[in-house]
């Protein structure tokens, strides 16, 4: 099972899933404003959502930022430290 989402959110917002993952799934987040990329994570994500943390490079909340993310939740998963791998990517594009 694999979600995906793109939007402007800010420190501390929840981000709610569409598809109803039988348990918490793994999640990446990315995020950037007007260009600059900032440091972003999920926090306290279960099967519902996840609350995302984002800040600048001195330590202060963002507001307003696209973020992109992915919830990836394998049908198989039983063991956080199996083979399971993300990979992401990122470039400019015109």
């Amino acid at each position: 099972m694999i979600e995906t989402g793109c939007g402007q959110y800010g420190h501390d917002d929840w981000i709610s899933y569409d598809l109803n993952f039988p348990g918490r799934p793994n999640v990446v987040t990315s995020a950037q404003y007007l260009g600059e990329p900032k440091i972003s994570c999920p926090a306290n994500h279960d099967a519902n959502g996840f609350y995302l943390k984002m800040i600048d490079y001195n330590g202060d909340p963002v507001s307003n930022a696209w973020v992109i993310w992915i919830a990836i939740y394998p049908d198989e998963y039983d063991d956080p430290n199996s083979d399971l791998m993300i990979e992401t990517g990122c470039g400019q594009y015109g």
